[in-house]
This record gives C-alpha cells, sequence and structure tokens, in this order.
C-alpha cells in the first residue's frame, strides 16, 4: 500500500518534467563544458583614427594621415565553445565596408579633382577568449578579447587635369590587429537567441607598394611609370554595432 501511495505522488511530477522544454541556460553549469554557439549579425560600423579622418585642409595630396572613410556597414560570423562554465574561446571573421568621402577630400584642391574608384573593403580573422555573465536563465552578456590579422584594401585613386592622366593602386595592407566587445544575448527558444553587438577594432596598417602609371601628355619622358616601396601607414579603427541570432548546440 505504501508502494503504491509513493507511485502515484511521485507520477504527475516525472510526467510534467518531461513536458517542460529546458533552453541550455537553465542545465546547471558543470554540465556546459561541451556547449557550441555560432551568431551571425550585421549593422553599422564607425570609422575611427587616420582611417576615419576627413580634415580636408591638410595642404597636401596625403592618404597617410587620413582616410576619409564614411559610415558604413559590418557583416559578422562569430563561434565560440565554452571551456568552462563561464569561459571559453571564440573566434570571428567580419566584413567592414565604408566609402570614401571623395567630396571632402576634393574641397581641398582648386584646379584638379582626384576620383576613387570603389570603397574600402576591411576583412577580420580573429581569434581569443572570453567571459560570459549570466542575468538570468534567458539572458546574458558575453565580453571578449581578441587578436588576429586585418586585410585592408585601399580605393584606387584616378587623375586627370584633361591633358595627362594617372592612376595610383595600393597594395593590401596586412596586419595584426585586436578587437575588444560585448555581445547581450537574450534566449528566444531552446537553442535560438537574439543578439546585439559592440565591438572596437583597432591596428596599424602598413600598405607596402603604391603603383604609379601615367598616360596621356608627358607620359614615359615628364612622367615616369613607377613603384613607391616606402610604406604608407594610416592608423584604423571602427566602432561596430550590429544585431543577429545566435544557435546553441
Amino acid at each position: 500500500m505504501r508502494k503504491l501511495f509513493l507511485a502515484f505522488i511521485l507520477l504527475p511530477a516525472f510526467c510534467s518534467a518531461q513536458d517542460v522544454i529546458t533552453p541550455k541556460s537553465f542545465i546547471p553549469d558543470t554540465l556546459l563544458f561541451n556547449h557550441y554557439f555560432v551568431a551571425l549579425h550585421a549593422g553599422g560600423s564607425m570609422p575611427y583614427a587616420n582611417y576615419g579622418s576627413a580634415d580636408p585642409n591638410t595642404g597636401s595630396y596625403n592618404l597617410s594621415n587620413q582616410g576619409f572613410a564614411n559610415l558604413g556597414y559590418n557583416l559578422d560570423i562569430t563561434g565560440g565553445v565554452f571551456i568552462t562554465p563561464k569561459f571559453g574561446v571564440i573566434a570571428n571573421t567580419t566584413l567592414t565596408h565604408n566609402s570614401f568621402n571623395q567630396n571632402i577630400f576634393n574641397s581641398n584642391f582648386f584646379s584638379i579633382y582626384f576620383h576613387f574608384n570603389g570603397p574600402y573593403n576591411i576583412f577580420q580573422y580573429m581569434g581569443g577568449g572570453f567571459y560570459n555573465y549570466k542575468f538570468n536563465a534567458y539572458q546574458s552578456l558575453l565580453i571578449y578579447g581578441m587578436a588576429g590579422l586585418i586585410d585592408a584594401n585601399f580605393p584606387p585613386v584616378s587623375f586627370s587635369d584633361g591633358q595627362t592622366n594617372f592612376t595610383e593602386t595600393l597594395q593590401n595592407a596586412k596586419d595584426v590587429a585586436f578587437r575588444v566587445g560585448l555581445t547581450y544575448e537574450k534566449l528566444l527558444s531552446e537553442d535560438i537567441g537574439l543578439v546585439l553587438n559592440g565591438s572596437y577594432t583597432g591596428a596599424l596598417l602598413h600598405y607596402p607598394t603604391a603603383t604609379f602609371v601615367y598616360s596621356g601628355f608627358g607620359a614615359g619622358t615628364f612622367y615616369l611609370d613607377h613603384v613607391q616601396t616606402n610604406p604608407i601607414r594610416m592608423t584604423y579603427g571602427s566602432l561596430d554595432v550590429s544585431i543577429g541570432f545566435s544557435l546553441h548546440f
């Protein structure tokens, strides 16, 4: 009789537990050692440092001091794994796209006009570590720091005064960069979350060569095609804010 009474008490509790969907944030921290996640997000990009500087009163054609980058956008994919309940490793690939503000650049010149053929496309490939702070079962804040490779182009430059034409093409800068940021997450279901990310990326870019090609009047005599091998340096900074989704498995 006692066994029957005990079974009658435990049976409803057991059945109700099977009907509850348990988000991974409900699972005890000690069981999250193999918890993986991937996040996809996109948003705005605000250029900083020399990269975002746009002073028309430079007094000369000097690309190493100014980047003239406009506000742009970023596309981001991030993946990570928890090594302990609160700490883990993270990897990231990002594309940052900014146009060149050639109108402000050319406002420094009166009789000539430089044309910049295309935007900046900045690729980042980074890895690092993170700390995850839980507000509750559904919300968390991931704090991370990363370092890796940045691959930055520079828009090709062309110029014509009606008689002489030239183009300048810079070889891509490939340098070490760092990134620090915060990602807020709110779970929408057991495995899917909404994420809001904010980060800052910094680097010192070195464009190793600049190739000059001339045509028209004076080409080959007064103006000779040549390759400039002194690196063009520019400090790079980008503040990115983006929104997207995460997947846990």
